[in-house]
């Protein structure tokens, strides 16, 4: 699973129109969050909601009777002690701490609002909102956010401060009455209207298209007109990127219109809400929260909330509601995704969850990745019986033959496994052409190696050595994250998935002996297996097979 549920308001008497959540801010650091409640009576209910140094959540303040219209949304500004409600088409300014009223914005018949997300907000501990200032640079004014609201065909943009300013900063006419609002960045608002999405320059109010209704929406779906049905939804992306949805379905573009290659995303239903959190989707579905892998579109976790009809974020978690309940997800440490991730065979998702993350070096992330790839090739292996597939990823991590050999229970160095021998005829002449080009490329490094060390043709190759690659003995690899740490890293002189050794030349080539000869006998046992017609060729060129375990088999096969 990737998020847990916590319970923040348990079966409040008052039913639950609607919420807003943002951090706390004290001295310049968020301190905890608030959790603004709008009941369908007309009460508002704020609470405080701590984390250290325990979880604890409180009623602050409440007021019965505090709109005689229902409340459509909130918006919360606690770094300029303010909210923001709109009820009956107003939006209402309000004290945070008190309620006292600031006045309203002054725009009549507002369907609408979208307030300008603060600059870091999402992706790690908010900024303090911008400062006004004066054409000399001095400041003349608390913290200004804007908000931009809806009315019709208009969109009017304020700028809101503590004292409970709200002054007009610009009014931009669109081509028809919005259905969805999105801030892109300060100068760059998204919108979805009857007839697409569209994108509009606050500072050129040049308007460009998003998404072309002709030809894309088409291959989507067959709903007759976008002006009709489940409303339209704009997610933002990481990377200037966009998620449009309508229906069942989410295209994604950049935030210039132009397409993406990414798959188009489908989800099992109707979403109401679609919010991103690294680096997933998560969608409120009629009767689930579904949580998709933004890489590759597939389900991670459902998540049943009885009734939920509203999401939204705040305080960089997910909150949800239904008429009496609120939660939030709490994300699971990203160890223990990519953990869940592997033991559902979901190697890729795990390997792109590590690609997502911050590790403290890039040697740390890197040996992640090579871990869950050579875990993802055991499985390929194993399972799937995708034998190219899974030796030429090996291949790719720089794999010693043994680590590829070791796949196979009846030629394995490191002793009986009790698993059964490998004897799909396809997995066999795999292993054979594996290893006829490890073998040109042994004879490239002894070449290179000539002089540097004495011959360990009669060493037994029973015991593991230097030798032995990056991914280590991939059927028996631990799946914990200390051993990936841990776990040799690729060696810079690898050639073709063969690792030449570390330190002096001398055990450079000495590996480079011991892993030829554990070709050549699998090689020569190999034939044996598919083909004994190929032993005698082998043995009449110059070979490294070991002559005990050659002849023994040799025998054996009489």
């Amino acid at each position: 699973d990737v998020f847990s549920v916590q319970c923040l308001i348990d079966s409040l008497p008052l039913k639950i129109d609607t919420f807003a959540a943002a951090a706390h801010y004290a001295v310049g650091a968020a301190t905890g969050s608030h959790l603004l409640v709008a009941t369908a009576d007309g009460s508002i209910l704020l609470y405080g909601v701590t984390e250290t140094p325990s979880f604890s959540i409180q009623l602050v303040e409440s007021r019965k009777a505090f709109s005689r219209k229902p409340i459509a949304l909130l918006e919360l500004l606690p770094d300029l002690d303010t909210f923001l409600s709109l009820s009956d088409g107003t939006v209402s300014l309000h004290r945070l701490s008190d309620f006292a009223p600031l006045g309203q914005v002054p725009v009549k018949g507002v369907t609408l609002m979208a307030l300008e997300p603060l600059a870091d907000e999402g992706d790690g501990p908010a900024s303090p909102a911008p400062v006004a200032t004066t054409a000399d640079g001095d400041a003349t004014k608390p913290p200004v956010r804007r908000v931009v609201v809806a009315s019709r065909r208009t969109l009017a943009f304020f700028d809101l401060t503590k004292d409970g300013g709200c002054s007009k900063a610009k009014e931009l006419t669109i081509q028809d009455r919005p259905r969805a609002l999105q801030w892109l960045s300060r100068e760059l608002l998204a919108y979805a209207i009857a007839r697409g999405y569209y994108s509009i320059n606050l500072s050129t109010t040049k308007i460009a298209e998003l998404l072309p209704l002709g030809g894309i929406l088409n291959t989507l779906s067959d709903y007759a007109t976008f002006s009709s049905g489940p409303k339209p939804i704009i997610t933002q992306l990481p990377e200037g990127r966009l998620m449009l949805a309508k229906g069942e379905y989410g295209v994604f573009v950049n935030s210039d219109g132009s397409p993406l290659i990414e798959r188009d995303l489908e989800w099992s239903a109707t979403p109401e809400e679609v919010i991103f959190s690294s680096p997933y989707v998560v969608a409120l579905m009629p009767h689930c929260i579904e949580v998709r892998s933004l890489n590759t579109g597939g389900v991670v976790q459902t998540i049943q909330l009885p009734d939920c009809h509203r999401m939204a974020i705040g305080s960089q978690l997910i909150h949800a509601s239904s008429a009496h309940f609120v939660w939030r997800l709490l994300p699971f440490d990203f160890e223990d995704q990519v953990e869940q991730l592997i033991s559902n065979n979901m190697f890729q998702d795990a390997q792109r969850l590590i690609e997502e993350l911050q590790f403290s070096t890039d040697e740390d992330k890197l040996a992640n990745i090579v871990r869950v790839r050579g875990l993802f090739a055991h499985y390929l292996f194993t399972v799937e019986r995708k034998y190219e597939e899974a030796i030429s990823i090996l291949g790719e991590l720089k794999a010693s033959p043994v680590d590829v050999i070791n796949l196979y229970p009846q030629f394995s160095l490191v002793g009986p496994s009790g698993d059964p021998p490998v004897t799909d005829p396809l997995a066999l002449n795999t292993l054979v052409g594996y290893l006829t080009t490890q073998r040109n490329v042994l004879a490239k490094l002894r070449l290179l190696q000539a002089g540097s060390a004495p011959s360990s043709r009669n060493r037994s190759p029973a015991r593991p050595s230097r030798a032995v690659g990056a991914v280590g003995a991939v059927a028996g690899a631990s799946t914990s994250s200390t051993a990936v740490s841990s776990s040799p890293s690729m060696s810079a002189r690898s050639l073709d998935g063969v690792v030449a050794g570390g330190g002096t030349a001398a055990a450079a080539a000495e590996d480079t002996q011991m892993l030829s000869e554990v070709v050549d006998t699998v090689l020569l046992k190999l034939y044996l297996a598919i083909n004994p017609a190929m032993v005698g060729p082998l043995l009449r060129i110059a070979n490294f097979c070991n002559v005990d375990e050659c002849e023994a088999a040799l025998i054996e096969k009489g």
